[in-house]
Formats: C-alpha cells, structure tokens, sequence
C-alpha cells in the first residue's frame, strides 16, 4: 500500500514516535457495509480528508454516508479507527468530515498464568513418571 505525507501526519497525530518506529507498513481502508475497501490517503487537513480508490477499486458512497477510515499498521498490533462521513464522492476519489478524535487500538499479549501452571505441572509429572519406569 502506498503511504503518504497524510498517512505519515495522521499517524504522528495519534501515536508516539517510538511506536510509529516499529510499526512497518500502514494500510489504509474505509469500513463500508462491513467491508473493508482499501483507499490511498492523499490530503489531510485540521477536519478532512481526500481519500482515492487503490487501484482496481470503484468507490460508490453518497453524501452523508457515516464511515470508518481505517490503518492497521504491522502485522495488525495497532489500528486507528476514525469515524468519517462522506461529504462528496466519485467513482475514483472521496472527500470525508473526521467526526470525532481516532480511536487507536493496541493488541496485547494476555498470558494466563493458571494455563502455564498446570501445563508446567504435567509436564513436570510426565518427566517424574519417565524418570521411574
């Protein structure tokens, strides 16, 4: 996917810079219907955006219409969400309202302690059992 200087400057609007570091390559799509359609972000102003269809895609929104711009960097470990509304639309390209401040979801590693234990547990059972035999 292509990144651009408004990829880069939303991004730097709701991250920290060591987390932008790390983050290997934006994508950048709008939420329609439940799908996923993947867009360039070509312009970033204080409360809009000019969105372009990627290629081979066709855009087919109506004003008013409420979205969402999504960017998932990495491998998924960090999405923005920001809530849009279409203010006009062609076919190729979109310009779009922010409704409101990003929303940045972070994946994290949840590990659960009793799961370890008991697995430690059996293993630690099956050495002492081959230990005996």
């Amino acid at each position: 996917m292509t990144v651009t200087v408004a990829v880069d400057e939303l991004l730097h609007r709701c991250l920290p810079p060591a987390e932008l570091a790390e983050s290997g390559t934006p994508r950048v799509s709008l939420l329609v219907a439940g799908r996923e359609v993947p867009v360039v972000l070509r312009d970033l102003g204080p409360d809009a955006l000019h969105v372009v269809a990627a290629r081979g895609v066709r855009l087919f929104l109506v004003p008013e219409q409420l979205l969402v711009l999504r960017i998932v960097l990495g491998e998924g470990a960090t999405r923005v969400d920001l809530a849009v509304e279409v203010t006009s639309s062609s076919a190729d390209e979109t310009l779009l309202r922010i409704h409101a401040a990003p929303l940045v979801l972070r994946r994290r590693m949840v590990r659960d302690r009793a799961l370890e234990e008991a697995l430690d547990s059996r293993e630690s059972d099956a050495r002492r059992r081959a230990a005996v035999a």
